[in-house]
């Protein structure tokens, strides 16, 4: 296949992993305890960080558009 799509179906394995792993629902949580307490705040990148990481996992486990370095947003 070509780099191009496999690349594309990359970025849908790990899109589909967040979704079957409900990670928006840990970011609603992470949220709102930092709105009830504003010192754990900074606890939200680190949730951000862990769920990219867990989302590039899982779509690294697909044996089609396995990337050879997951990448994500945010800095390691």
């Amino acid at each position: 296949a070509p780099k191009r799509e496999i690349e594309r179906l990359a970025v849908v394995a790990h899109e589909r992993s967040h979704l079957t792993h409900h990670h928006a629902l840990y970011r609603l949580v992470g949220r709102c305890v930092a709105a009830f307490n504003p010192f754990l705040a900074p606890v939200n990148h680190a949730i951000d960080y862990n769920l990219e990481r867990w989302a590039d996992e899982g779509a690294r486990r697909l044996p089609v558009g396995r990337p050879q370095q997951p990448r994500s947003p945010l800095p390691r």
